[in-house]
């Protein structure tokens, strides 16, 4: 991970405050809403297969509006905004980001993004977030069912695990050659750029493949720091993720920052989110500004 990511982090961990917060959540959501919006727009403007925003492509893209999406439906629940107005605008962001994910016909984002709302839903409201989990979980299924794209995009899963034509089957190629790897380069790893040079000669040479990360950001940051790498970056996210579960049950802050990271190291398990740039400083810059409320609230008490 480049130093400059970990800079964002802490630079909002440090400089956050409960008066600049109020200002902070609002333009963030503002922002959020525009980049949905950029995507709507997109994909009614060029209604071709899969469109992004002027944020990026699909993908990235997906990965902005979960993450963002997760953050604005866990500060709903915390209570902590009182103003009306504001809190309609953050359920009308939320309700339209969700449909924003839906549209880049991106599986893992959609499906980690609802897990977790899920998870915090129930850790918040008890049975009755059970019973909103229910009706999330059955809106979302009878939109997707009716969704000619998405619907495509669960049905390729039948088509075989290790179906290299598949996004799913290249996905495990890239897997079972990256641990090939791993076992040649378990200290240091292959080192950076050297990951796309390496599956040139080991992916299927009949069909062409995205081979310029492992899909699952875990994997790559394995194969290409090795073991020495890998250990500082679950130093790093294992630390963030750690004071904030912790806490998260006492300060309504620590339960927000935890929802991101719980949605970012879900997403990770199938995608290269941590070798996104956009995705990493936006998961770094959110959980630093939690992190540091619930230093600064925990130390003033």
């Amino acid at each position: 991970m480049a130093p400059w990511s970990a800079l964002i982090f802490f630079v909002s961990f440090y400089f956050v405050s409960n008066k600049n917060i109020r200002y902070i959540i609002p333009l963030f959501s503002l922002s959020l809403i525009i980049m949905i919006c950029s995507t709507l727009f997109t994909n009614i403007m060029e209604p071709i297969y899969r469109q992004g925003s002027f944020a990026g492509g699909y993908m990235v893209t997906a990965h902005l509006i979960s993450i963002g999406v997760v953050f604005v439906i866990a500060f709903i629940l915390t209570g902590l905004e009182k103003r009306p107005l504001f809190l309609a605008g953050y359920i009308i962001t939320a309700i339209v980001g969700i449909y924003g994910i839906i549209i880049t016909d991106t599986r893992m984002p959609l499906l980690s993004t609802l897990l977790t709302i899920v998870l915090i839903l129930i850790i918040r409201l008890k049975w009755k977030g059970v019973i909103l989990s229910l009706i999330l979980i059955a809106v979302s299924f009878l939109y997707i069912i009716n969704s000619p794209a998405m619907m495509y995009r669960f049905a390729e899963l039948s088509k075989g695990l290790i179906n290299p034509a598949t996004s799913h089957g290249w996905r495990v190629h890239l897997w079972l050659n990256s641990l090939q790897l791993i076992k040649e380069y378990p200290i240091f790893g292959i080192g950076g750029g050297a990951f796309e040079i390496y599956m040139d000669s080991m992916m299927p040479q009949n069909i062409n493949l995205p081979k310029g990360h492992a899909h699952n950001s875990y994997i790559m940051q394995l194969v290409t720091y090795g073991i020495i790498g890998f250990i500082s970056f679950c130093m790093f996210y294992g630390k963030i993720a750690f004071d904030l579960i912790k806490n998260m049950f006492k300060s309504p802050y620590a339960l927000i920052g935890s929802a991101v990271m719980i949605a970012y190291f879900l997403e990770a398990l199938t995608e290269n989110n941590m070798g996104l740039s956009f995705s990493r400083m936006q998961c770094l810059f959110l959980t630093g500004l939690m992190l540091g409320l619930v230093n600064k609230n925990t130390c003033e008490k």
